[in-house]
C-alpha cells in the first residue's frame, strides 16, 4: 500500500503533465481554425484547473500524513510513559 506521501507525489507528477499538455495546446492555437481553437483553449483550462486541483488534494494528502505521524509519535510517548511508570 502506498504511503498518503508517495500518493500526493503522484498527484503532483500528473498535475505536471496536465500543465505541461496544457501549455502545449495553447502554444498551437495560432494554426487551428476558430472552432477548433476555442475547443482547444477549453481543454487547457480544463487541464489547468484538474492541474490546479490535484496539486490542493497533494498538499491535504501531506497535512493528513504528518498530522497521522505526529499522533503516532504522541501515542508511542504516552505508551512510553505508562510503561516507564508501571
Amino acid at each position: 500500500m502506498r504511503s498518503l506521501s508517495e500518493l500526493a507525489d503522484n498527484y503532483d507528477e500528473c498535475a505536471k503533465a496536465h500543465e505541461a499538455t496544457a501549455e502545449m495546446i495553447l502554444a498551437g492555437l495560432t494554426s487551428s481554425a476558430s472552432e477548433i481553437r476555442w475547443h482547444q483553449r477549453e481543454r487547457a483550462g480544463w487541464l489547468t484547473a484538474e492541474a490546479s486541483a490535484l496539486r490542493d488534494r497533494a498538499t491535504e494528502l501531506r497535512k493528513i500524513e504528518a498530522a497521522m505521524l505526529d499522533e503516532l509519535r504522541s501515542l508511542a510517548t504516552a505508551g512510553k510513559i505508562r510503561e516507564y511508570n508501571s
